[in-house]
């Protein structure tokens, strides 16, 4: 979820998100040693499968490979990071 800056301060990089999947980033990339950068997909959707069997949403970015799993730490990548299909989808 997007952040609210204080008044007369203005937000950047990955302090623009709060919330569990920020806090959540965050950790991981303290815990891992490693750096990332957060943002919402572009179509703004988690994914669905379409009429054509392609996909939209982050998924559809995992499986075209616009992004990876380590720079689509993400606002919403929490709520579906454990299904099998991404997993089988990035390997």
């Amino acid at each position: 979820m997007l952040a609210k800056p204080e008044e007369g301060h203005t937000l950047s990089g990955n302090e623009r998100y709060e919330g569990f999947c920020a806090d959540l980033a965050a950790l991981l990339a303290e815990k891992l040693q490693i750096s990332y950068s957060l943002r919402a997909v572009v179509d703004g959707k988690y994914g669905a499968r379409m009429s054509d069997d392609s996909w939209n949403g982050m998924v559809g970015e995992l499986i075209r490979k616009v992004c990876t799993v380590s720079r689509l730490v993400c606002v919403r990548l929490c709520l579906i990071v454990f299904k099998s299909f991404i997993v089988q989808a990035v390997c």
